[in-house]
């Protein structure tokens, strides 16, 4: 059984953990991690501040995602997932809340800055590559930019 919640601040440290697993699970090595620290590192204030929700499986929580934005324009902050549960649904769940919270908001469209391993799970949930952003944490590296169109205009 699986439920999503609204993230607590004195859950921050869990979430960045879980934000370091979930990267390393792609095979970077120490140093790439080490150079994402501040990137991934979640602190209180993202989650008092901003939409940040968990997902939990048999009351743990597998993962976690943080929408930021203005209207027209939601950002998909952070989406990650314990890889031990990589590919059992609960991804495809929040991908799914998020919409949906997007939505009710009056977002037209969600932005993803995406690790490249994880695009072809956003172009399976319908996002499309715009183009593509350069890493704030790997100078040099570029990362793929996705759109997900939310609202039809007309």
């Amino acid at each position: 059984m699986s439920n999503i919640r609204r993230a607590l601040p004195e859950e921050a440290v869990l979430l960045t953990e879980i934000a370091f697993r979930s990267k390393a699970h792609w095979g970077y090595d120490l140093s790439f991690m080490e150079q994402c620290r501040n990137d991934l590192t979640i602190f209180s204030d993202n989650i008092t501040n901003n939409l940040v929700f968990v997902i939990e499986a048999d009351g743990d929580i597998v993962g976690f995602y943080e929408l930021r934005g203005k209207v027209p324009e939601a950002n998909l902050y952070w989406l990650f997932m314990d890889p031990k549960v990589i590919g059992c649904g609960y991804g495809k769940r929040l991908w799914l809340h998020a919409a949906e919270i997007s939505k009710g908001l009056g977002f037209e469209y969600m932005l993803i800055k995406s690790d490249p391993y994880a695009e072809g799970f956003y172009l399976r949930m319908g996002a499309k590559r715009i183009g593509k952003l350069p890493s704030t944490a790997i100078q040099g590296l570029m990362l793929p930019l996705l759109c997900y169109q939310l609202l039809v205009k007309g």
